[in-house]
């Protein structure tokens, strides 16, 4: 069709034009203007003499159908236009369906992250309880709270992507406190915080991942061990910082290398491009240096 039928010339420049071509360039643009209908030019005498006619019987020259490169252009470009449109609200349905994916698969990680901390660390919490409550400690009260403080922070604040830093170090503090009561003399932890908590938000259990592997590989009975927890608060950064030494198989380091992968897909939705997470394991010494960029 746009070959043949010529829509654009055929509508504008068709009345300017009869069936001897004549080359006329107007603005750049090369156009056929016609010589008067009953004569020909005579191009040897240049002067003009009535049209003779033709062999097929017509006045002037038959003229096949030309390229009209203008509507050409143009439905290219339209057609171009209406692709690249299309492409684009595709792309930006595609990155919309993957921003919502994303964002249930890190959801439905958290969720199945706490569903695995809470039992483990819960019952084994109980049964130091309970030995202090048989013992009638003084600690059975204040530990009952902490625990409980805990669990409602697990099960309830951080559902949120991000939740006040104060409240996470205060689940990080809870939890080293309820750890303790199930460790002896031969293990020593070093847990410090440095910095200002105020005003400054983080995503919820980030640290408790490594934490919760420090007291799970890192703790022994029979030799001398030491768990470093530190975090440094900034201006514009949080620093973690976990050392431990490992004392269990390589059964259970796979188990610990799926929850840290798991920590990883969250570090990525969450901190995309604000994060840096350094693991080095020599020998039996494992740690953790994480720093995460805060917007505040």
């Amino acid at each position: 069709m746009i070959f043949y039928t010529q829509p654009f010339e055929n509508l504008i420049f068709k009345k300017y034009h009869g069936s001897e071509p004549q080359r006329r360039d107007m603005g750049g643009v090369m156009f056929h203007r016609p010589p008067p209908p009953d004569m020909n030019f005579d191009h040897d005498n240049r002067a003009p003499t009535r049209g003779a006619p033709t062999g097929d019987g017509t006045d002037g020259p038959a003229n096949g159908p030309a390229v009209d490169f203008v509507s050409l252009v143009l439905f290219v470009v339209v057609w171009a236009v209406a692709l690249a449109t299309r492409i684009s609200e595709q792309w930006r349905l595609s990155e919309k369906r993957v921003l919502l994916s994303e964002a249930d698969k890190a959801q439905a990680e958290l969720s199945f992250f706490k569903a695995q901390i809470n039992p483990h660390f819960l019952f084994n919490t109980l049964n130091n309880i309970y030995s202090l409550a048989v013992s009638k400690s003084e600690s059975t009260a204040p530990s009952i709270l902490k625990l409980s403080k805990m669990m409602r922070y697990i099960t309830e604040e951080a559902t949120e992507n991000f939740v006040p830093l104060e409240d996470e170090i205060t689940c990080l503090e809870n939890y080293v406190d309820l750890q303790k009561l199930r460790l002896n003399a031969k293990t020593k932890v070093d847990f410090k915080v440095n910095g200002s908590l105020i005003n400054k938000q983080i995503a919820p259990l980030i640290l408790m991942t490594f934490v919760e592997n420090a007291f799970k590989y890192g703790v022994s009975n029979r030799f001398e061990n030491l768990i470093e927890i530190n975090v440094s608060i900034t201006e514009k950064t949080i620093l973690f910082f976990c050392k431990n030494t490992i004392f269990q198989t390589s059964v259970e380091n796979e188990r610990k290398g799926i929850g840290i992968a798991n920590t990883r897909k969250r570090l990525d939705f969450l901190y995309l491009n604000r994060y840096e997470l350094k693991i080095n394991q020599q020998e039996k010494v494992f740690e953790v240096n994480l720093e995460l960029q805060t917007e505040s």
